[in-house]
């Protein structure tokens, strides 16, 4: 699952864990039309739903995991 891409609807702070494009396809939440189409896109497009996926996964652990998060925190503590 962490390796295959996904689309996401388009919601206030989602830029910070998605980039449209590079880790998921970002839609319009009241676009349903655009929703079936970016599904269906990477339903045929198996490579680039695994090249987003590989993104994302990678963005949330280089961004999000504790690692990531405590290193931010030193930085912060050390450069005030």
């Amino acid at each position: 699952m962490w390796q295959t891409g996904g689309c996401l609807s388009w919601w206030e702070g989602i830029v910070e864990a998605a980039l449209d494009g590079e880790t998921a396809l970002l839609i319009d939440p009241e676009n349903t039309e655009a929703l079936i189409e970016q599904v269906s896109r990477l339903a045929q497009d198996r490579e680039l739903a695994q090249k987003l996926g590989r993104a994302g996964r990678q963005r949330i652990l280089d961004r999000f995991s504790k690692q990531a998060i405590d290193q931010a925190d030193s930085r912060d503590l050390t450069n005030p």
